[in-house]
């Protein structure tokens, strides 16, 4: 009877790990969406320096996300590896890595008009590949 409650709750930790993991990917890509929707009504100033940023760090996290869905899904499906001691690093991994993205365009300033919405500017497209 034990081990069929110790069974029952590992499989609602690992649910509920699972739907974290789409909470956070769907919170992304909707604030992600957010960005697109601003349009071009903002040619040059900090307000396209916010909207490209912030497109550059959801555009990011959202797939960070889908990534680590990925990863979480193959190590407990094939490698049958219990992964709730991972949660912490893929939040660090799916939100701190694209801040770091986002930022360095910032800080070097690239960011300005870009065609239908503000993100690095013609002026340094080797950056859009790279990013």
């Amino acid at each position: 009877m034990r081990g069929d409650f110790n069974s029952e709750t590992s499989h609602r930790n690992l649910l509920l790990s699972r739907m974290k993991m789409i909470l956070s990917l769907t919170v992304a890509a909707f604030f992600d969406s957010v960005a697109y929707v601003m349009g071009d009504s903002h040619p040059e100033g900090s307000l396209c320096d916010f909207q490209a940023c912030w497109l550059t760090y959801f555009d990011w996290s959202a797939l960070a996300w889908v990534c680590l869905i990925t990863v979480n899904l193959y190590l407990n499906l094939v490698q049958e590896i219990s992964t709730n001691r991972y949660e912490k690093l893929y939040h660090l991994m799916a939100w701190g890595v694209p801040l770091v993205m986002a930022s360095l365009p910032l800080l070097k300033g690239y960011y300005g008009p870009a065609g239908a919405w503000c993100w690095i500017t013609d002026d340094h497209v080797a950056w859009r590949f790279g990013m």
